[in-house]
């Protein structure tokens, strides 16, 4: 079984990627364009909407119940050098208003 790395940090960049960093400290940047097409992530292709990711028990979440699995970023992020380290394992979830 392979181990499950939780997203400690989330900051949206251009083009419809995000620079996350895991619980291992490594930084990476996660494209979310191939996600856009699809019904379930669409909303995505919103610029402002985009712009309101947050990390909700380790998982790359936005409001309305959107989410991209730890797991699919970590298989699928390109990592970069230079990286954050991560401060905790986990953010507090806090409820979108």
């Amino acid at each position: 079984m392979d181990i499950l790395h939780d997203i400690c940090q989330a900051h949206p960049e251009g083009d419809f990627c995000v620079r996350v960093v895991f619980d291992t400290g490594d930084t990476a940047v996660f494209d979310c364009k191939p996600y856009l097409g699809h019904p379930y992530w669409r909303k995505l292709g919103d610029p402002a909407f985009f712009r309101q990711v947050r990390v909700a028990y380790g998982t790359l979440a936005w409001p309305e119940d959107i989410d991209i699995a730890p797991e699919d970023v970590w298989e699928k992020a390109v990592r970069i050098a230079g990286g954050d380290d991560c401060q905790v394992a986990e953010t507090p979830f806090e409820p979108y208003r």
